[in-house]
Formats: C-alpha cells, sequence, structure tokens
C-alpha cells in the first residue's frame, strides 16, 4: 500500500465556517490529511470555481455548479429521477452524474465524505471505489432522543423514517461509516445492518484554546456555548433556566449567566432575557475570553447525541465544567476527578453553587480537564484514527 494515498473529499460547499459542528470536522481532518497524502475537493453545493479565494486549505477544489470548474461537467447522461429519500436529502441527477465522472476522471485511491446528508450520492457511487463517510453523529439517535424528550413535529417524524430509510438503502455500500462515539457507531451498526461502522472522536485545539492567566475572572460568572439555533442547544439553555436558575440566584444573587452561540432568534433572545441576570450574547468571533472570564461551564444537555465540543473548548481551557450524564457521554472523563456530573434540576444547581463558592475546586478541576484533552482529544490523534480508517479500507479492498 503507498504511503502516500490519493484522497477524493466530497463535501456540500466551500468555504465553510469552522467554528461548530461538522464544519469542524472538516476543517481538521482534511488540514491534517493534507499534510500526508494528495487531497482534491469536489464541492457540490458551491458557486465557487477551482480557486477558492481565502481558502484555509491549498488543494485544488472541483464545484459541480461552476461554470469556471477545473474539473469538467461531466457529459454522461443523469439519471432521469433519484428515489424520493435520496431528494429529501438535496440529492440532485445531475450532481450525482457530475461527481461520477469527476470521481471516474481522478481515479482516488479512496473517496471520503462529511455528513448524512451526502449518504445518497455515496450509495449511488461505483461499488469498485473504496467509500468512507463520516456521518459524525447518528441522525437515528439524534431524532429518536428529540422525540423521546417530547420535542415531536411532523417534519421530526418524517425526518427520522427518511434517516431510517436512508440507513437501510445507502449506508451499507459505504466500506467504513465513522461517528464520533461508540455509542453512535453501535445505533448506526445496528441500523445500518454494516458492520464498518467506528469512532472517530471530535478533537479540540490545545494551541488556540489555552488558558493565558491574563483573563481576570468574573465572579460568580457562568456560561454556556454552542449553536443556538441546534434544537438541543436550544433545550439546554430553557431547562436551565426553568428549573436551576431561581435555585442558584437564590443562594447567589449574584450570579450571572453568559449565553453564546451563532444565529440567535429575537424569540428567544427575549425569553432568557427575562430571567435576572442573563446576558444573551449571541455569536462571537473568538469565545476564549469569554470562556476564560467565566468561574464556571455548564453544559446542561438534556437531548441530542454525539461529542460536545463546548466541553471540550472549555477543558482545554483549563475551565471547570458541569454537565448533565447525556452531555457526559462518549467523553473520557470521571465524576469529581476533571467534571462534575449532575441530573436532576436540585443536583445541578447544587454542583454549580458548589464550583462559584470553591475557587481550589474550580482550579483542581479545569486543570484535569486540560490534560484530559491534552491526552484524548487532540485533532493530531483525531486524523491519526481516521488515516487508519482509511488504510484499513484499503487493505480489506485489495487496494
Amino acid at each position: 500500500m503507498p504511503s502516500r494515498i490519493k484522497i477524493a473529499a466530497v463535501v456540500r460547499q466551500l468555504p465553510i465556517p469552522v467554528h461548530a459542528g461538522l464544519h469542524l470536522v472538516i476543517h481538521h481532518i482534511l488540514r491534517g490529511l493534507l499534510e500526508r497524502h494528495e487531497v482534491k475537493a469536489f464541492v457540490l453545493d458551491s458557486d465557487y470555481g477551482p480557486e477558492l479565494s481565502g481558502y484555509f486549505l491549498p488543494f485544488r477544489c472541483y464545484a459541480a455548479n461552476a461554470a469556471n470548474s477545473a474539473q469538467p461537467v461531466s457529459a454522461v447522461s443523469p439519471p432521469r429521477r433519484l428515489p424520493h429519500v435520496a431528494r429529501y436529502y438535496r440529492s440532485a441527477p445531475e450532481k450525482l452524474a457530475w461527481l461520477r465522472q469527476a470521481i471516474d476522471d481522478e481515479k482516488p485511491d479512496v473517496v471520503i465524505g462529511f455528513g448524512y446528508d451526502l449518504a445518497p450520492y455515496f450509495g449511488l457511487l461505483s461499488a469498485q471505489i473504496p467509500k468512507v463517510l463520516d456521518i459524525v453523529d447518528s441522525e437515528i439517535l439524534f431524532l429518536w432522543r428529540q422525540i423521546r424528550s417530547g420535542e415531536i413535529t411532523a417534519a421530526m417524524a418524517k425526518h427520522l423514517v427518511a434517516a431510517l430509510v436512508v440507513a437501510r438503502r445507502y449506508l451499507p455500500r459505504c466500506d467504513a461509516l465513522v461517528t464520533v462515539s461508540d455509542e453512535d457507531s453501535d445505533n448506526i451498526r445496528r441500523f445500518s445492518g454494516n458492520p464498518h461502522a467506528c469512532t472517530v472522536s471530535n478533537g479540540v485545539d490545545c494551541d488556540y484554546f489555552r488558558p493565558t492567566g491574563a483573563t481576570r475572572k468574573i465572579g460568580g460568572r457562568i456560561i454556556f456555548t454552542g449553536s443556538l439555533n441546534w434544537p438541543p442547544n436550544q433545550a439546554a439553555v430553557s431547562w436551565f433556566l426553568q428549573h436551576c436558575w431561581e435555585r442558584i440566584q437564590q443562594q447567589r444573587p449574584d450570579a450571572s449567566l453568559a449565553v453564546i452561540g451563532k444565529l440567535l432568534t429575537d424569540d428567544l433572545r427575549r425569553a432568557w432575557e427575562r430571567y435576572r441576570n442573563v446576558q444573551v450574547i449571541g455569536f462571537v468571533p473568538d469565545i476564549r475570553e469569554h470562556i476564560l472570564a467565566a468561574e464556571v461551564s455548564i453544559a446542561p444537555m438534556v437531548s441530542g447525541s454525539g461529542i460536545k465540543n463546548k466541553v471540550l473548548e472549555a477543558w482545554a481551557l483549563g475551565q471547570a465544567v458541569v454537565a448533565t450524564p447525556l452531555a457526559a457521554r462518549g467523553l473520557q472523563c470521571e465524576h469529581e476527578t476533571n467534571i462534575l456530573i449532575a441530573e436532576t434540576p436540585g443536583d445541578y444547581s447544587a454542583q454549580v453553587l458548589r464550583l462559584l463558592n470553591d475557587g481550589a475546586l474550580q482550579q483542581r478541576l479545569g486543570a484535569n480537564g486540560r490534560q484530559n484533552v491534552l491526552a484524548h482529544y487532540s485533532w493530531a490523534g483525531a486524523v491519526a484514527q481516521f488515516e487508519q480508517v482509511i488504510r484499513s479500507v484499503l487493505r480489506r479492498k485489495g487496494a
């Protein structure tokens, strides 16, 4: 097997924001692979041409809908109509035809992709080419937990059915599936029947997120960070305010909560700022100083799946974290050693108050959290794991 692998990376769009979720994974995994292998990106939903000005990865990019793309649009006639579930996930016949031809022309050793919504494209590509799809989280697990938490809507039920159909129809056609936690991998193996689902945990940039000692703490400050257009984050903040905040305020009237995240709606802002000493900041380009100024970082998740980047980033900055069991699930952590875990409103409030009143405990948990991410959650480690997945697929396929 060659030491340098020729990789075709399929993504939805470029450039991408890199501050959260799937985009964070794409950025760091591709950047790491690019250091050792030949990587070309094939962009399905972009108006950009082959040279993406200002993008942070110096490889050639080929766009399906760019007239000046260096990769020619396929001369092969597209399929007349894709299955309904593929169209539900925004798959288009002409883009599938373009991708098929682009892969045939490029002749990569392996095709990798990022996102559950790429499953129809990967399932409809040739079975001869080795394919690795990083779906990050199991949509099935995520949606089932949303429904169990009472947040069921007709659209959510429809999406769950679509996710199940995709799992059975397209995920078995991939040579490896990657998620961020063993729980998500187990769920995907169960519903897809594909035994080659494995875990590559999220990472954190420990050089960028590092304690400086220069930021002054704000007494009583608590912070929540996360994309506020994501329903589990909305539910987490609402649960904390509705069930814990009054208890905390009674014992620490000086306690304040800062909520930071992108795509906040005005309705959410108004609802949350009705509570005393709550400041909804919204999106900020750099969250480090905000986290460092707080005494406690919270992750009161009551729904969702996957690995919580908010915990990894707080740990990397040496911050003490209070999490629910769901937020801590999938993480290598230990209650009282590098994190405090509580489930009921009374227990959660008590653990937050305990930290606010104990500076030494804040420092101990924060320092241990920092050591934990250095040991287990570097992006270099995640890239090495992802590369190992690729090599195992190539060995199995005899490439």
